[in-house]
């Protein structure tokens, strides 16, 4: 009985793991956001159904549970496709593709304003809480990674401490504080 429940356990806490995910949201659904109501940064992450690195960052960065505990509770995630053909409207600008029908794909207008000359993928965009740009980092990031850099937006901890500064004391300021917020510890 004692092997029963206990393998039912496991298989509950393994469903519960596998169906947890990022709640991603549309770049149409976030760019009507009130930001005078707006408390969450923004991470748009800029991928295309062709890169391979980022296929690899949505299975095994953005599935790691950590990451996305931290994305669902302060962000608002955006999973970009950047060479999409939709126009949308991003803080109050509208964004094209200037050549929606590209055989091999056409960088957004979008893609290029936030991204500039260096266009990669993946890239990963964070904007502060009236939607305006604070950071970009290009390329694949494991997990470890992704929730430092995560975090450092986190609780305004850019505007707090020097990059320098913030990985010096990540381990034993930083990450318990969001690990309590999360309830994760």
């Amino acid at each position: 009985m004692k092997k029963l429940i206990l393998t039912a356990c496991f298989a509950l806490a393994f469903s519960l793991c596998a169906n947890a995910q990022v709640r991603w949201q549309t770049i149409e659904e976030v760019g009507q956001t009130d930001v005078s109501k707006n408390e969450r940064m923004f991470l748009v992450d800029f991928s295309t159904s062709w890169c391979g690195w980022c296929k690899k960052m949505d299975k095994e960065t953005f599935g790691n549970d950590m990451v996305m505990a931290i994305l669902n509770h302060y962000y608002y995630s955006v999973h970009f496709d950047a060479e999409t053909p939709k126009t949308f409207t991003w803080n109050g600008k509208e964004y094209a593709n200037p050549n929606p029908k590209a055989k091999k794909g056409s960088p957004h207008n979008f893609t290029r304003a936030i991204l500039g000359a260096q266009i990669g993928y993946p890239s990963i965009a964070v904007f502060n809480q009236k939607m305006n740009l604070v950071q970009v980092l290009q390329g694949y990031q494991n997990a470890d990674e992704m929730v430092k850099f995560l975090c450092f937006f986190v609780n305004d901890n850019y505007m707090k401490y020097s990059y320098q500064k913030y990985m010096a004391i990540f381990d034993t300021q930083i990450l318990p504080g969001i690990l309590e917020e999360l309830k994760l510890n």
